[in-house]
């Protein structure tokens, strides 16, 4: 939110200022990388509990969830290229948030302990 991050990439020379407000992605594959504006609430809403998707990347998503909640998600088939949004509050529970996520992105989902299986037909 505030500062001044100036990003490095191994081997190579080029550095990269990110500025409050902005985010950037470096890879070991790619030597290029670049600058985006972010919505810089969404980020760091995590610190007040909540759990915040804007036109989030399904994968990413996944990821975050897994995080979250300490479960590790297996998907079955092939869910389409989609991005989600949605806001849940600190204590909402991973079968209310996979709920809420499968009726709108049109899969289904088996929660038992600690692993949850989303399936797309």
């Amino acid at each position: 939110m505030t500062g001044k991050v100036r990003l490095n990439q191994k081997g190579n020379k080029n550095s990269l200022d990110l500025n409050p407000g902005e985010e950037s992605l470096l890879s070991l594959k790619d030597e290029s990388f670049g600058k985006y504006p972010i919505e810089v609430s969404n980020r760091i809403s995590w610190i007040d509990g909540v759990l915040r998707f804007s036109e989030t990347p399904f994968n990413e998503m996944i990821q975050i969830l897994q995080r979250w909640y300490g479960v590790k998600i297996q998907v079955i088939g092939n869910p389409k290229v989609m991005k989600g949004t949605g806001t849940f509050d600190t204590n909402e529970s991973l079968q209310n948030v996979l709920h809420v996520l499968s009726g709108s992105m049109e899969f289904e989902y088996q929660l038992k302990n600690k692993e949850v299986v989303i399936n797309f037909n």
